[in-house]
């Protein structure tokens, strides 16, 4: 009876207070310990390494119909981190590769050389030419967290027309003994070099046009030589093309003369007149023919190749360019997930004395992947949102991240 006794005094109210006060305290010091003891055990020693991801369209040979299927899945390639108001208008388009041999069925790039970017203040600076140079232009930043992707072609996916890159990971990286690089090709690709199966987290800066007027009234005004390097690369046309495709693209354009005038007729014509479709039912032997004069429907690369061959046989430099479109707002982590349904092909039109614009000739319907919604949608954002904040906040939570929290 006095051991019952001395036992229900022991456990009794002061004592839960007293010992639930004292795990609070143990956790909290727990976490300020984690978060704030300088974190140089050997993880930090080795890079952030996680599986990769096999994306198509990203390598140096890529067939027609490869994108058509990847616009069901849903698997997370990057999130994107950016205020409205630093994200360029429209659909966000992160450019991926471009491409310029066409052989019929398949897409290739020419041997590249790269150059690996000066770095300035920690930037990694892309070289301007003064003509790309425009008053009304605006300069847009976001931050972009890369998955590790199984790719031939180590990508820096930007938006079109990238000024800046800077890795945010790697104020240490020579003690890892690694070093991420930035680089160029030929192409102007953006692509990288680092340890495989390697996440990256880095701010990519670019310019946009912000007043559409003065944009279409500088792109109508372009006017010039063609260099020699531009008309080696991107004219190129199949030995054995169809013929009637060159006929086509005169017929379309009609009577409209410039350059500008002639591409968003073919960008017009093709949104209009063409049916977008997941099918893939095109004749395996002449797939190209059989989108433009047979079925008359297919998904994103047929309409993408089908313009670049237009132009080029109009004699205006065209390429065919891979990448990401659209994407979905992951409200719990606060930032845009680009999923793998959102890979796409459009096409970059060359203008004398301007550079590279982006038209996409796909129809509207095909651009974006479906909407998700319902539960099935919301519970995938929410496990992706606490997959995102393990991976950045226990994972990979290192001096680095300290600096940036203590900075923040």
């Amino acid at each position: 009876e006095t051991l019952a006794w001395r036992g229900r005094k022991l456990v009794g109210g002061r004592y839960l207070a007293v010992s639930s006060l004292m795990a609070i305290g143990v956790l909290v010091a727990s976490s300020l310990f984690f978060f704030l003891f300088p974190r140089l055990g050997i993880g930090f020693f080795f890079a952030r390494s996680r599986a990769t991801q096999q994306v198509v369209g990203f390598s140096d040979e890529v067939e027609i119909g490869g994108f058509g299927r990847l616009k069901t899945s849903a698997e997370v390639v990057m999130r994107i981190e950016a205020a409205d108001a630093d994200l360029p208008p429209g659909p966000l388009r992160m450019r991926g590769l471009s491409f310029d041999n066409f052989d019929g069925r398949r897409w290739s790039r020419s041997d590249e050389r790269t150059w690996i970017l000066p770095l300035v203040a920690d930037n990694f600076v892309l070289p301007v030419r003064r003509e790309a140079v425009i008053p009304t232009d605006r300069t847009f930043s976001m931050k972009v967290y890369l998955e590790p992707l199984s790719t031939d072609v180590k990508v820096l996916f930007a938006p079109p027309r990238p000024r800046r890159v800077a890795f945010l990971d790697s104020r240490f990286d020579i003690l890892r003994g690694r070093y991420k690089k930035a680089m160029l090709t030929t192409g102007g690709d953006l692509v990288y070099r680092a340890p495989p199966g390697t996440a990256l987290y880095y701010r990519v800066e670019s310019v946009a046009a912000s007043d559409p007027v003065a944009e279409r009234e500088l792109l109508q005004a372009a006017s010039g030589e063609i260099p020699g390097r531009i008309r080696e690369r991107w004219l190129q046309l199949p030995a054995d093309i169809d013929p009637r495709i060159a006929e086509l693209a005169r017929t379309l354009v009609g009577a409209k003369a410039g350059l500008w005038a002639q591409a968003m007729a073919l960008e017009s014509a093709l949104q209009r007149l063409w049916t977008y479709s997941l099918e893939g039912d095109q004749d395996p032997e002449a797939p190209l023919a059989d989108f433009l004069f047979g079925a008359r429907r297919g998904h994103c690369e047929y309409f993408a190749t089908s313009m670049v061959l237009m132009m080029r046989s109009l004699g205006h430099p065209a390429r065919l360019v891979n990448g990401f479109v659209g994407g979905d707002y992951n409200e719990i982590g606060g930032y845009l997930m680009i999923r793998q349904g959102d890979a796409h092909s459009w096409v970059e039109v060359f203008f004398p004395g301007v550079g590279w614009r982006t038209f996409d000739p796909t129809p509207p319907s095909g651009q974006l992947a479906p909407a998700e919604d319902g539960v099935g949608m919301t519970l995938r954002r929410w496990v992706d949102g606490a997959t995102m904040t393990w991976n950045k906040w226990v994972i990979e939570y290192d001096l680095e991240r300290q600096i940036d929290a203590l900075k923040g």
